[in-house]
């Protein structure tokens, strides 16, 4: 779904760039390409926390490198700052991940490394599930599977965009099933005593009617709430 990796001038971002991030801002995602490949991850996450200390940081991993490395550098991290969270991308449940992800046993991988870092002490977790037209039927099986491990879920519907993602073709998510399997996690969501988790049912209506081309429910704020940074 991203071609980010076939970028040919990729050039990596040095930390002392972070430095010059706004103090104002409020959530920064450490994204990639896949971040627990840079070595110095630390020292960009200390840049990050020095630039804009109020920022909630949260750091976006396929969870296909070393368990073990992760789990050491999150609790070298977590040394200076435990409000660090960690998005795992798991895209389907079992041979459905492992296809899209092209790796056989990446969701075995992934659900190790969540138990893992929950041994290990670390609650800012969530599981991060990109729709496509060949997972949308594991939609709410993987959101269950959130709640069993008792972590965050989230969602987007894949984009296309050739100067970011490097991609602008993907076939339709079906939207019939979508809309069933946004229904079964409105009806969870709106069970609870939460108001979080009711917001998070307005949300999934949301993605349905994006997915069947009837646009936002909300007008878009990028440039105004929010910004994307290259390197």
């Amino acid at each position: 779904m991203c071609n980010i990796w076939q970028t040919e001038d990729a050039v990596d971002l040095d930390a002392s760039l972070l430095e010059k991030l706004p103090a104002s801002l409020k959530y920064v995602n450490l994204s990639g390409g896949e971040p627990f490949l840079r070595k110095d991850l630390p020292e960009l996450v200390a840049a990050v926390n020095q630039a804009s200390p109020r920022a909630e940081i949260i750091i976006s991993t396929n969870a296909l490198v070393s368990g073990k490395r992760i789990r050491e550098t999150m609790a070298s991290i977590r040394k200076k700052d435990d409000r660090i969270g960690l998005a795992i991308s798991i895209d389907g449940m079992g041979e459905t991940h492992d296809r899209i992800r092209g790796i056989p046993g990446a969701f075995d991988k992934a659900i190790d490394v969540i138990k893992g870092l929950r041994e290990d002490g670390m609650t800012n977790l969530r599981i991060a599930f990109t729709v496509v037209d060949e997972n949308v039927k594991d939609y709410y099986a993987v959101y269950r599977l959130s709640r069993e491990l008792g972590i965050e879920f989230t969602s987007a519907i894949a984009q296309g965009s050739s100067h970011y993602f490097r991609n602008t073709r993907f076939s339709p998510v079906d939207a019939d099933v979508l809309k069933d399997q946004l229904n079964q996690v409105a009806s969870s969501e709106l069970a609870t005593a939460k108001p979080k988790r009711w917001a998070r049912a307005y949300f999934n209506r949301g993605l349905y009617l994006f997915a069947r081309g009837g646009g936002r429910p909300l007008s878009c704020r990028a440039a105004d709430d929010f910004f994307f940074l290259s390197p």
